[in-house]
């Protein structure tokens, strides 16, 4: 056999190849994008909707202080309420200086994204709102 027809005969036999090409690459950097847009703004939901405990908590840690000044006082005058969280501040707002009260928990930062819980109240006879939110 001549060197040229080895050559011609080595020509036509396949060779295989290992690796990926660019095109295979490409897809599979789409589908990861595709995959990770949906994913992420999940994930901050989530986040976001774990973070109200901390609402809740400063409420409900407030109305339990202004309660042992009125079992105390007969009144819920007097008692200043300063606590401050992570992610939410807390107000009181005296309806009747003596006889009521409303507690708001204001989301701050990245949590006042989270709009349909982004402000939190409790009064002194139970009422929560949003009723969604506790």
């Amino acid at each position: 056999m001549t060197f040229w027809k080895l050559m011609q005969y080595r020509s036509v036999k396949p060779v295989k190849q290992f690796g990926f090409t660019l095109i295979e690459l490409m897809v599979v950097v789409a589908i990861i994008a595709i995959l990770a847009s949906i994913a992420f703004p999940a994930y901050q939901d989530s986040v976001r909707k774990s973070r109200r405990t901390e609402a809740r908590d400063l409420l409900l840690s407030a109305a339990q202080s202004l309660e042992r000044q009125y079992t105390n006082t007969n009144s819920y005058a007097g008692l200043t309420v300063a606590k401050n969280g992570i992610y939410y501040n807390l107000t009181v707002s005296p309806v009747a200086p003596t006889t009521s009260f409303t507690l708001k928990a204001t989301a701050k930062g990245d949590q006042a994204k989270d709009t349909a819980c982004s402000e939190m109240t409790f009064t002194n006879v139970g009422v929560k709102a949003p009723a969604a939110c506790w």
